[in-house]
C-alpha cells in the first residue's frame, strides 16, 4: 500500500505529515439499544419488531466509542502512524496510558489499536513463521482476561490538535457567548466544570474505600458500590462503557491518585463534543489527496447564510452594544 494520509475525525479534514495531531484511544460502548432489541425479540414472538433505526436520533458523543486514557499530542507520520511530540506533558501522558493499558509500552499500544495481526498471528502459535514478527512486547499468551479483553476491542482515532485543544477547554461553548446566551452559558460552563471536578474525586474517593480482595471480588465489591453511593457513574462518559472494560479501568485511573488533569479534560471534551452534536468515531483513510480547501469553500458559503440568519434572530449586535 502506498502512502496515505488520514482524517480527523472531529473536522473531517485530510491530516497529513508534519501536522499537530493527537491519537485517541478508543473501546467500545455498551450496545443498550441493541441489547433491549435482543431482549424484547427473544421474550416477544410477533413479527412486529421495534424498528429503532427510523428517523433521527438523540446524540451523545459515545454512542460508539468511548474515548480510553489520555490523547497523546504528536505529528501524523505517514502511513497513519504518529510521532509523540518530544515534551514533558505527552511523556507523561503516555507513561499513564501505559500504566493504564497493564504496563505495556506505547508502541505496542500503538499496535495493538492500529492492526489485528498482533492477535491473529503473533499470539497465534500455529503460525508457521520462524521469525513471529507480530510478537509485541508484553502481549504474550499468558496476559490475564482483562487485559485480553481490551487489547483486542482497543481501537483509535485522530484529532486536529487545535480542534481538540477547543473542545477540551472548559470555557469552550457552541453558543456566542458574548450575546443572548452569555451569562446563561457562562453559568453552565462553570457548573460542568465543578461536576466534573466533583465526579473524579468521588470516583477516587469509592475505589479507595474498597476492602482489599482479588480482582473478581474488588470488581462485584466497586460495582455494587456505584449502584448504592453518592457516586454516580451515569453523569460521565463512564455510563457507556462495557462493564469488563469498565471496572478494571477504573481500578487502574484510582491507582494513578492525582495524576488526573487528563480526565478531567476527557470529560470537557466529551460534553464539549455532545453539545456540538458531534458522535466519537474512528478516523478514516484519507487517500493521497486533502480535503481542506473544499471544506473551506463549503463552511464559507453555508456562513454567509447562517450567520446573517443568526445575528438577526438573537439580535447579538444590539446586545453587545449594551
Amino acid at each position: 500500500m502506498g502512502s496515505f494520509y488520514a482524517t480527523c475525525s472531529i473536522t473531517r479534514q485530510t491530516i497529513k505529515d508534519e501536522q499537530p495531531m493527537y491519537v485517541q484511544f478508543l473501546v467500545p460502548t455498551l450496545k443498550l439499544d441493541y441489547l433491549q432489541g435482543l431482549s424484547q425479540l427473544m421474550s416477544d414472538e410477533s413479527e412486529f419488531q421495534s424498528l429503532e433505526h427510523k428517523g433521527m436520533t438523540f446524540t451523545h458523543a459515545c454512542q460508539n466509542w468511548v474515548p480510553f486514557g489520555p490523547p497523546i499530542l504528536g505529528t501524523y507520520n505517514d502511513y497513519g502512524r504518529i510521532k509523540p511530540s518530544d515534551d514533558d506533558l505527552t511523556s507523561k501522558n503516555i507513561s499513564i496510558l501505559e500504566h493504564l493499558m497493564g504496563g505495556i509500552p506505547f508502541s505496542s499500544i500503538f499496535e495493538i489499536a492500529f492492526d489485528d495481526r498482533w492477535y491473529t498471528i503473533g499470539l497465534n502459535k500455529d503460525t508457521p513463521l520462524p521469525n513471529n514478527s507480530w510478537t509485541l512486547e508484553g502481549v504474550t499468551s499468558d496476559i490475564s482476561e482483562w487485559k485480553l479483553s481490551l487489547y483486542k476491542n482497543l481501537t483509535l482515532t485522530y484529532f486536529h490538535a487545535e480542534a481538540y485543544n477547543q473542545l477540551s477547554n472548559s470555557n469552550f461553548s457552541g453558543e456566542e457567548k458574548d450575546g443572548i446566551c452569555g451569562e446563561y452559558m457562562s453559568k453552565v460552563i462553570e457548573k460542568r466544570e465543578v461536576q466534573i471536578k466533583s465526579f473524579i474525586d468521588d470516583l477516587v474517593t469509592a475505589i479507595k474505600n474498597l476492602p482489599v480482595e482479588d480482582d473478581k471480588g474488588l470488581s462485584s465489591l466497586l460495582y455494587e458500590h456505584m449502584i448504592l453511593s453518592k457516586f454516580n457513574i451515569n453523569k460521565s462518559p463512564f455510563s457507556h462503557m462495557r462493564r469488563d472494560l469498565l471496572i478494571p479501568y477504573l481500578l487502574q485511573i484510582a491507582s494513578l491518585d492525582k495524576d488526573l488533569d487528563w480526565l478531567y479534560k476527557s470529560f470537557t471534551f466529551i460534553s464539549n463534543m455532545t453539545s456540538m452534536n458531534l458522535i466519537l468515531d474512528r478516523s478514516q483513510i484519507g487517500g493521497q489527496q486533502t480535503n481542506h480547501f473544499g471544506w473551506s469553500r463549503i463552511l464559507d458559503a453555508v456562513s454567509k447564510t447562517t450567520e446573517p440568519f443568526y445575528r438577526k434572530f438573537y439580535s447579538f449586535d444590539k446586545l453587545k452594544t449594551k
